[in-house]
């Protein structure tokens, strides 16, 4: 999975525009939706995915199991 500069930027501005965001932060399974596509996420399932971002996640992420988008960039940052 390469998430370059331009996936990113186009990942940020559904992250922003999405229908379920609540207080600039979305569930982990939407997060899930927007970073990966079809493809990926067969490879990299949804339980996987939260499994590591509670392994390397804030205390806030963890409470909240929702993720701002400096949450998205941190966890992208950190596992892939």
């Amino acid at each position: 999975m390469e998430f370059t500069d331009e996936r990113k930027a186009e990942i940020k501005a559904a992250f922003e525009a999405h229908p379920a965001l609540a207080d600039g932060r979305l569930e982990f399974a939407e997060v899930h939706k927007l970073l990966f596509t079809a493809e990926e996420r067969g490879e990299y399932g949804r339980k996987d995915f939260e499994d590591d971002v509670l392994g390397s996640a804030s205390d806030d992420v963890k409470e909240k199991q929702t993720m701002s988008w400096e949450d998205v960039t941190k966890f992208l940052e950190d596992n892939l």
